[in-house]
């Protein structure tokens, strides 16, 4: 009587197709020619805080009239002085910076945020400006005497609101309009800080808003 075979499996197939495999013996090699263009792989360069790598330069375009690098992250909201060589920005550094836009250099640095600054105003005499942020604060500075644009101090913080989306100053006098992702409008009265009005009535954030020219 015959004997039975068992039947064939995957595994017996896979270990035929190995033994069936040949392998070039290392002694065999006469030459070993690198494949143009590969190189070896090395591991992602380290990051700043600003998102760029560390060993990247920021690219200045050639027609650039002036160009300020004292923040460290991206910069949310800038704002031109009415009558004075001047700027203002904000940016995810909860920082704020005044300007000389004339030689590129810091006048002041506007702290006290914590969280990125997303508005910056400055008054309709640029004698105040205005830094609203991400924290729900506005924060407010003032001019120090009469002789130059160098001196700043601290005024006074605004609070009431949550996020601040926009900031917009009266065109005529001392007056703050700030819109809110709580969907609420707040309106003070600078430089004592006291609220005027909280407009109610939007059914999400307030993206923008302003003053009727009169």
């Amino acid at each position: 009587m015959a004997a039975t075979q068992p039947p064939r499996t995957q595994l017996d197939e896979d270990d035929e197709q190995v033994e069936d495999e040949q392998f070039i013996d290392p002694n065999d090699v006469a030459e070993e020619v690198p494949l143009e263009g590969d190189t070896p792989m090395e591991e992602d360069e380290e990051e700043q805080a600003d998102g760029t790598k560390e060993d990247e330069e920021i690219q200045i375009d050639e027609n650039t009239i002036q160009h300020f690098e004292a923040h460290n992250g991206s910069v949310f909201c800038i704002s031109a002085h009415p009558t004075q060589p001047l700027a203002a920005s904000g940016g995810e550094d909860d920082l704020g910076y005044i300007w000389d836009v004339m030689h590129g250099e810091e006048v002041v640095k506007l702290t006290g945020h914590t969280d990125s600054i997303s508005s910056i105003e400055w008054s309709f005499d640029g004698e105040m400006v205005a830094t609203g942020g991400m924290d729900g604060r506005v924060r407010i500075w003032k001019r120090v005497g009469k002789q130059d644009w160098k001196t700043w101090t601290f005024l006074t913080e605004l609070q009431g609101p949550d996020e601040i989306t926009w900031l917009k100053w009266h065109p005529k006098g001392n007056v703050l309009l700030a819109g809110s992702n709580d969907a609420t409008v707040w309106l003070w009265q600078l430089p004592s800080g006291n609220t005027m009005q909280v407009f109610a009535g939007h059914e999400g954030p307030v993206q923008a808003g302003g003053f009727t020219p009169d």
